[in-house]
């Protein structure tokens, strides 16, 4: 397949994935606020421990598939990581999310299946809350996708615009999470690796890139000598 073919699957899979990882939160957030809601303790039980497996099973999967297209995504294209505004708050609202998420919500829903069983309801309604903004800051992600506000930033200026990478990269790009995930699913659990070597393949080519690219002096100074080498 095409260069362009690779990195259309590449964006493909990570508006499936940042979708997922919305919409799970968003199911979290109910599923968490019906533990401490008015229902029997059945529901209230099964509300909670469904929040549990959700969060291990699809939104931690749906997580590391969207956070490594998305930084893969910057990484292979010329949108770059400090180069756009909208850019840069989306990798500040993800590794915000990530915190939340792994730091925050994971750690405590196993002691809130305890507290809902035992008939309490402390810091469940907390967890509800996290999951909520962990789905509202998607909201705001979405819409800086689609509108792409702030323009260019001021390191921007200075800087020479990044290439798109070559098809094998976008390839890589988009087999190593779903690898992984496969891998993760039957064998290892969650464990972003492969994106991770992926990462580090596609920044040192784009380091490999910068140097080998002409600067501006040397193009200048290659102006310069046109004319003379034409007289001649």
């Amino acid at each position: 397949m095409s260069a362009r073919t690779w990195r259309q699957l590449l964006v493909w899979l990570h508006l499936a994935s940042s979708v997922s990882w919305m919409s799970q939160a968003a199911a979290l957030a109910v599923l968490l606020f019906t533990a401490i809601g008015p229902a029997s303790i059945p529901v209230r039980i099964g509300a909670v421990t469904s929040a549990k497996l959700l969060d291990t099973t699809l939104l931690v999967y749906s997580a590391n598939i969207a956070t490594a297209t998305g930084l893969l995504l910057a990484a292979t294209t010329s949108w770059g990581f400090w180069l756009h505004r909208w850019v840069s708050i989306k990798l500040v609202l993800t590794t915000g999310q990530l915190y939340l998420g792994i730091g925050i919500l994971s750690p405590r829903t196993d002691a809130a299946v305890t507290t809902v069983t035992s008939g309490g309801a402390a810091g469940v309604a907390g967890l509800g809350a996290a999951a909520t903004l962990m789905a509202s800051a998607f909201a705001v992600q979405v819409w800086l996708s689609v509108a792409k506000p702030g323009g260019r930033t001021r390191r921007a200026a200075n800087a020479r615009r990044p290439g798109s990478a070559p098809g094998w990269l976008f390839a890589l790009a988009v087999l190593a999470p779903i690898a992984e995930t496969v891998l993760g699913v039957g064998i290892t659990g969650p464990l972003p690796v492969l994106s991770l070597v992926v990462l580090i393949v596609a920044a040192v080519h784009r380091t490999r890139e910068r140097s080998s690219a002409p600067g501006p002096g040397k193009a200048l100074t290659s102006a310069k000598r046109q004319p003379a080498a034409s007289r001649a």
